[in-house]
């Protein structure tokens, strides 16, 4: 029998599902459109190219103690990239999450979270200058206790005019001792 007071959460949890797995459709789109064309990329400008600068908006899906608190945590984000050539780069990642709530970490103790701010330093690879995927360690800083967190991300870039793109993605942070937290975002880039 199910316990009809935690109605919320169980709808909750299938909802965020079903978002996911239309995400990933989504991503997936220019996969099945882009499988058929070009057999060989070959970019003009791709030589010139070595930064590129994005800004982001992401909802992170936070696991929060409290069940009438919001899960789902708006944050800003910007990148800044460096290529070493044209599929490797590293980069500076920077978020903040714009609401409070609390979180149990994994030495069962609940904490607040007060608008954290995350840093953190990637090595990111990308094949055909469309998926992208990163990996690297950070820290979430708040008032109260700041976190280590190792952070993976894979993003699609859809190429628009002048070197600009749009970026799907999804992205995994586990913070050591603490919790995890999944991001969907979305970012608009600049590549010079």
């Amino acid at each position: 029998m199910i316990d009809l007071s935690s109605g919320g959460s169980i709808f909750f949890f299938f909802s965020m599902q079903k978002q996911f797995v239309l995400f990933i459709s989504i991503l997936m789109i220019p996969f099945a459109l882009d499988a058929q064309s070009e057999l060989s990329h070959t970019d003009t400008d791709s030589s010139e190219v070595r930064f590129r600068i994005a800004l982001a908006s992401l909802n992170s899906y936070v696991p929060t103690v409290q069940e009438s608190e919001r899960m789902l945590i708006p944050a800003w984000g910007l990148e800044f990239e460096y290529f070493i050539d044209h599929q490797w780069a590293i980069a500076g990642n920077f978020e903040l999450e714009l609401l409070n709530y609390i979180v149990e970490t994994g030495e069962e103790e609940a904490i607040s979270r007060d608008y954290p701010f995350i840093a953190s330093l990637l090595l990111i690879h990308e094949f055909n200058n469309r998926l992208v995927l990163s990996a690297g360690y950070g820290k979430e800083f708040e008032p109260r206790k700041n976190f280590d967190l190792l952070t993976f991300t894979a993003s699609y870039k859809v190429p628009l005019s002048q070197n600009w793109d749009l970026s799907p993605g999804i992205t995994y942070n586990s913070r050591f001792n603490a919790y995890d937290s999944w991001s969907l975002g979305l970012a608009i880039g600049k590549s010079f």
